[in-house]
């Protein structure tokens, strides 16, 4: 017969039941949290193929709205009052278009594009976007007074950035309005606070503030925003990934991100981008002035007929010979029948009955020295396999504007075109 516990046994004995019952609960609640965090990965993950599919349908109709409003406006003088009216379609067009890149980038159907750009005229395009979506009760103020404002970035990452911090200051003073104030300037290593003293820093950086005069952030909260998931918001109103999205495009572009906010008082985003001292080039907006034609001929193929008829219109207007066909099958016995009767290719890569990059195998087999162009929404299809073939000359994401594809075809047939 076992001993009677004394009471301080007693005592241990519960507080060991105690802190094993915790333990369960912990590991209980660690468990259901890492269900819910997988169940929400899967249905991001559904969400960003259906965005990436809806993307590519959106991406062929402006190609059409865009092809069409190019070619029109080619043919109307400047001061028909309808010359105008089309300029607006094709602005609106292209904006759209900017808003089809972030969802594909946000679906991982196109890749960040990392380029020198001049952060204050991508910051005001972005909030031209914005300025749309927020009433007039908020007033927007913009001081981008930066002497050196290039970084290295993907201006879709940019608009991400400033998508996500505004329309969350928008919410914070969507009842009694306020003031929304962007500013940007150039600061020295010496306003820098570094983490580590010995990593080696760059000497300026360009520093973005976002300010609101918002309901503020609770101190507790304000150190969580970033974390992915984390949301003080009903779930109509996003699923807390927004603000983790802008941490991680900043950190690999690297930047850094701080939030100051009081109660009451509204929040200040504080974002640093290197400088970077890569030129930009003036020329590239003046590439198009010395528009060259050609007269090659050019096999055309895209399985959408509107699409391949704008295309046979577009490269026309430049003077190519241009043959068009909606089926890869009978391009390729087209091809056959006499391999040197085009100059070049230009093919879509997702097509039924046969796919572009099998379409493109077959011709340059047949002909190996046959240039192709490849034109598509989808620019994860396009595999090294596909890119190391000594045919593939160039990759144009779709939709494709004229002169775009004009300078392109002039690339490859005049040397220097290449993937």
């Amino acid at each position: 017969m076992s001993a009677k516990l004394t009471k301080k046994e007693l005592e241990q004995k519960i507080c060991d039941l105690e802190q094993e019952v915790a333990a369960s609960r912990q590991a209980l609640d660690n468990y259901k949290r890492n269900e819910d965090r997988m169940h929400q990965t899967q249905k991001m993950e559904a969400m960003g193929t259906l965005a990436g599919g809806v993307a590519h349908d959106f991406n062929n109709i402006l190609g059409i709205i865009i092809g069409n409003t190019e070619l029109a406006l080619n043919d109307l003088p400047g001061w028909d009052p309808a010359h105008a009216l089309l300029a607006e379609i094709k602005t609106a067009s292209l904006r759209a278009e900017a808003i089809v890149k972030r969802i594909l980038s946000f679906s991982r159907k196109i890749e960040d594009h990392i380029v020198p750009i001049h952060l204050g005229p991508t910051i005001k395009d972005s909030m031209k976007l914005l300025a749309a979506m927020i009433p007039s009760s908020i007033e927007i103020e913009l001081a981008l007074a930066a002497s050196r404002d290039t970084i290295l970035a993907d201006p879709i990452q940019i608009h991400q950035i400033m998508m996500n911090i505004c329309t969350n200051a928008y919410h914070a003073m969507r009842g009694a309005g306020g003031q929304l104030t962007v500013r940007l300037r150039t600061v020295s290593m010496d306003h820098v606070q570094c983490d580590d003293p010995k990593t080696k820093h760059p000497d300026e950086y360009v520093h973005l503030s976002i300010e609101d005069t918002g309901h503020g952030i609770e101190k507790d909260v304000a150190e969580r925003i970033f974390d992915p998931y984390f949301t003080t918001k009903d779930f109509s109103m996003g699923r807390g990934m927004g603000l983790s999205v802008v941490h991680g495009i900043i950190e690999s572009l690297g930047g850094k991100i701080s939030v100051k906010s009081q109660p009451g008082k509204g929040s200040k985003f504080d974002i640093l981008f290197p400088v970077s001292d890569v030129e930009i080039s003036e020329n590239e907006f003046k590439k198009t002035a010395t528009i060259k034609t050609g007269s090659e001929r050019i096999l055309f193929i895209d399985d959408e007929i509107a699409l391949a008829r704008l295309g046979k219109q577009m490269l026309g207007h430049y003077g190519y010979i241009v043959t068009m066909s909606v089926n890869p099958l009978k391009a390729l016995d087209l091809f056959r029948q006499d391999p040197n009767q085009f100059d070049m290719v230009i093919t879509d890569l997702t097509m039924p009955n046969m796919s572009g990059n099998e379409l493109i195998a077959e011709m340059i087999a047949i002909r190996p020295d046959i240039p192709v162009i490849i034109c598509s929404g989808h620019s994860d299809l396009i595999d090294s396999d596909i890119t190391d073939q000594k045919g593939i000359k160039a990759f144009l994401a779709k939709p494709v504007r004229m002169i775009d594809l004009n300078n392109k075809i002039r690339e490859v047939f005049d040397g220097g075109g290449g993937v």
